[in-house]
């Protein structure tokens, strides 16, 4: 299942990363068993640094603790959905309406959300996380870093494809380079809304 992990001293957090990745894209989905010495095998390395990524994961929400069955991938529910998609909509809605502002002030061009334009659209962090650290606001940004695996693994989860999401990120730039902050925020809610809809209904 993994390509195995080069023993370095950041040797935690690359297996951390590994497992995170893989619980993002669906390949340990929620209610698999995480089991040190499977892991451990697969990447290709001690029981050690498997454990303390687990503890990290746990910490995260990401893992849940059954006790004498160790711990396994967090379960998903709807409302669980429902808390994660109304953190992604507010921290969005935050970097646009912020964004918007700055546009209108003459503090921003459009020119600079050309990074946030040209990540692909799909499930990873590429575009929201552009334009949140492009707003600057570096609580809303560690924020965003800790969710969006959180996002990631509903979507795979729910198996659901990106429909749509090219046109709402066109979307939510077009209202922040208006200078229109309630139009920026609204839109950045809406392509939110949208994605937990179609999460929930999978689900």
């Amino acid at each position: 299942m993994f390509t195995p992990v080069s023993n370095r001293p950041a040797l935690v957090d690359e297996v951390r990363d590994r497992l995170v990745e893989a619980m993002a894209d669906g390949r340990l989905p929620p209610g698999t068993p995480l089991r040190q010495e499977v892991l451990a095998a697969d990447l290709g390395v001690s029981r050690q640094p498997v454990a303390q990524a687990l503890t990290v994961l746990r910490e995260l929400g990401l893992a849940v603790d059954l006790g004498r069955r160790g711990l396994q991938v967090a379960p998903l529910d709807v409302q669980g959905v429902r808390d994660i998609f109304d953190l992604r909509g507010a921290l969005d809605a935050l970097a646009a309406r912020t964004l918007a502002e700055r546009i209108e002030a003459g503090a921003r061009t459009e020119a600079d959300l050309d990074a946030a334009r040209m990540t692909p659209p799909g499930p990873g962090a590429g575009f929201h996380l552009a334009l949140i650290r492009l707003a600057g606001n570096a609580q809303a940004t560690a924020a965003a870093e800790r969710l969006w695996p959180h996002v990631r693994r509903a979507l795979a989860a729910a198996g659901t494809a990106p429909a749509g999401a090219q046109e709402g990120h066109e979307d939510i730039l077009a209202a922040i380079a208006s200078g229109k902050a309630r139009k920026a925020e609204k839109a950045a809610r809406a392509h939110a809304e949208a994605a937990m809809a179609r999460v929930c209904a999978a689900l």
